[in-house]
């Protein structure tokens, strides 16, 4: 079976280009062939037309074979280019070799044009096999650059993952002993500023502030827990113009003084279910990178607004809540491209040094909204800044509900009966002591878990609740409570802690203890706490 040769032919004589031909005939090929004459032709047949090899006279009347070498050789085709001629020289014949011609032949000597054609498309094949090899390894080579980047990316976000886990357990641990000192400072504050009601204000306004200090060093610590995944989840209504006007104070005194801040807040907007503790770091997040975007100042906007199903679901529309809560948190900063902002929720995606960010902010907003049912979305644009929206479903059960905010010097009513203090920080025994004796109750102490259950089993009989810190010596809190409830299954038990891990917490209430106190706690929710428990025994 003959082997397919399409050629063509930039030859003047037609009787040339037929002796031409008589010789390749003589080889195993099938033949099909064209003749052009001028530039202009064989520009039209070389692009619309695939051929196996070209066969050229050098001169012709209007075109020489110099001219359509460099033709052929600006088409970017590679097949064997032949020039034949019955006048050319050899230093004519050595310039277009050194051009680009794979083989030069006298007209008058055709006896070589098949040896010549076979050796040029033996040539073309290895010239397109090793070029074929070349763009192999060329892919093979950006796979593996690919792979390469892929590993080092899954071998950062491994050592990130790593990090997190050892925040994780680092926050659990120093949770509890940097709330023990919180609890001191607050609670002192708490006690000095209620003997200093009376007379004294400008004393009572440093024991606010203190208190103040305090309680935002426990939502620091309540935010590094929520970043570590180390705290439940509670839900309850929430004041989002409140928590606003409380962040909003915070950033001004701890922003740049260069960057503004500014609230539209809806009047009389109503509560909305969610777990404040994660709001805080929802907020605290996006506006420390609305800040980080600034590096030159600008202005941060939030805004609030009641939306209602209709408004949101256009953008969203899976939205089932008959209303939202809209947030809307706006900077003037270097704002982000398409690409940017197709990333942003990404977990480790970040554009700040690795010094400056993990790239887990944003993840972590989107997980807290979508775990409060609510939709996010972003608008920015470079140079013109970035609006965050966020949208949280206001319940209707709570619409019109509020927390109300606890007077930190509230005087809860008196209490009676004896109550055992299991603690091992002498300043909280202190402390705790002389406001439960203030009111109204007696106090027995221990300072481990072994002491606090024989305490109770000497004196089970008087005691009407017993007060339990987690972290105790010899035996932890919760060991503590399961020996109290084996002696008396009916003991009332109050477990104190700088963090509460939220699987004990089950475990405990599986053995009927109901009531935790966090630490840093304030007097109010002490004596209340106790107060329910002598008020459910009456």
């Amino acid at each position: 079976m003959k082997t397919p040769l399409r050629i063509l032919i930039v030859e003047d004589s037609e009787d040339d280009a037929r002796l031409a031909m008589l010789q390749v005939e003589k080889g195993n090929y099938s033949i099909e062939y064209e003749i052009v004459q001028t530039a202009e032709k064989m520009e039209a047949s070389l692009n619309g037309n695939a051929w196996d090899i070209i066969l050229c006279d050098y001169q012709m009347p209007r075109f020489n074979g110099f001219e359509a070498l460099k033709l052929f050789k600006r088409s970017g085709i590679d097949i064997p280019f032949i020039i034949i001629s019955g006048t050319i020289g050899e230093e004519i014949a050595v310039e277009c070799m050194k051009a680009g011609a794979d083989d030069y032949l006298m007209k008058g000597h055709l006896t070589r044009l098949l040896p010549a054609i076979e050796r040029g498309l033996r040539e073309a094949g290895n010239r397109a096999e090793r070029k074929r090899l070349e763009i192999e390894q060329k892919r093979a080579e950006e796979e593996i650059k690919r792979n390469e980047a892929k590993r080092f990316e899954l071998e950062r976000e491994l050592m990130q993952s790593q990090k997190m886990e050892s925040l994780g357990t680092l926050a659990s641990g120093i949770a509890h002993d940097f709330n023990n000192i919180l609890a001191i400072i607050s609670g002192y504050a708490e006690l000095g500023g209620r003997k200093s009601l009376s007379h004294q204000p400008e004393l009572m306004k440093c024991f606010e502030a203190i208190s103040l200090a305090s309680r935002r060093g426990a939502l620091l610590v309540s935010q590094l827990l929520t970043f570590a995944r180390k705290s439940e989840t509670v839900f309850r209504s929430v004041d989002i113009n409140a928590l606003i006007v409380e962040l909003t104070l915070f950033f001004s005194e701890t922003f740049p003084k260069t960057i503004h801040i500014s609230t539209n807040l809806e009047r009389n907007a109503p509560a909305i279910v969610a777990d404040v503790t994660q709001l805080h770091q929802v907020f605290m997040n996006l506006c420390v990178n609305a800040r980080d975007a600034m590096a030159e100042g600008g202005s941060i906007a939030i805004a609030t607004r009641v939306l209602e199903n209709a408004d949101v679901k256009p953008e969203f529309p899976k939205a089932t809540a008959q209303r939202y809560m809209a947030i809307v948190i706006s900077d003037t900063g270097s704002g982000m491209d398409e690409r940017t902002k197709g990333k942003i929720f990404d977990p480790f995606f970040t554009t700040k040094d690795p010094s400056k960010g993990t790239g887990l902010g944003l993840a972590l907003v989107h997980s807290i909204i979508e775990n409060h049912q609510g939709m996010i979305g972003v608008e920015s644009e470079i140079g013109k800044g970035t609006a965050f929206r966020l949208y949280l479903p206001i319940e209707a059960s709570f619409a019109d509900e509020k927390e109300p905010r606890k007077d930190i010097y509230f005087n809860p009513p008196a209490g009676t009966g004896t109550v055992l203090l299991i603690e091992d920080e002498a300043m909280i025994i202190d402390m705790v002591q002389s406001v439960l004796n203030s009111e109204g109750y007696s106090l027995l102490t221990a300072r481990d878990g072994e002491e606090g259950v024989a305490m109770f089993a000497r004196h089970q009989k008087e005691i009407v609740a017993v007060l339990s810190d987690f972290g105790l010596p010899k035996l932890r809190g919760d060991e503590v409570a399961r020996r109290i409830k084996k002696i008396d299954p009916k003991a009332d038990i109050i477990l104190i802690s700088g963090f509460f891990d939220p699987g004990i917490k089950i475990n405990m209430e599986k053995i009927g203890v109901n009531r935790f106190i966090q630490k840093p706690f304030t007097i109010a929710e002490l004596a209340c706490c106790l107060q329910s428990v002598v008020d459910a025994k009456d």
